[in-house]
């Protein structure tokens, strides 16, 4: 699972830098896709931002992933919520928007808290795991 965590994080950071191009390139036009929306113009960036963070953080769980006192088991479903919640709270900025016509957030949006609990729940995994003191053997 650390591999997995480096290749989304690292995937995350690249796709970024190109849709980070892509929205540049729709602000410096005035493309009716990004004007016609003032939730868009928000939501948008708000998903990237976030996706970005979470895409450095990534890289640190990855890191971690192995020097926590958690068993392999423990360790491989927390990543696996952790990642799923990486994948869900930007995607839901972006999801709740992304309809044409769209002048409020859509349905989708639920995924945001979704995804912020799903990481949650993976950073206190991961808090568990670093505090828990090795058994003796």
């Amino acid at each position: 699972m650390q591999r997995f965590c480096q290749i989304l994080g690292w995937g995350l950071l690249s796709v970024l830098l190109v849709s980070g191009g892509g929205m540049s390139y729709l602000i410096i036009t005035q493309n009716p896709f990004w004007t016609e929306s003032p939730i868009r113009q928000h939501l948008i960036p708000m998903g990237h931002a976030h996706a970005a963070g979470l895409g450095i953080v990534t890289l640190l769980f990855g890191l971690y992933l192995d020097k926590v006192n958690l068993s392999e088991q423990v360790r491989k479903w927390a990543a696996i919520i952790f990642v799923t919640g990486v994948l869900l709270l930007p995607g839901g900025f972006i999801l709740g928007v992304i309809q044409s016509g769209a002048t409020s957030a859509g349905k989708e949006f639920i995924l945001v808290p979704i995804g912020g609990v799903l990481i949650g729940i993976g950073f206190v995994t991961m808090f568990i795991g670093m505090i828990k003191k090795p058994k003796v053997q």
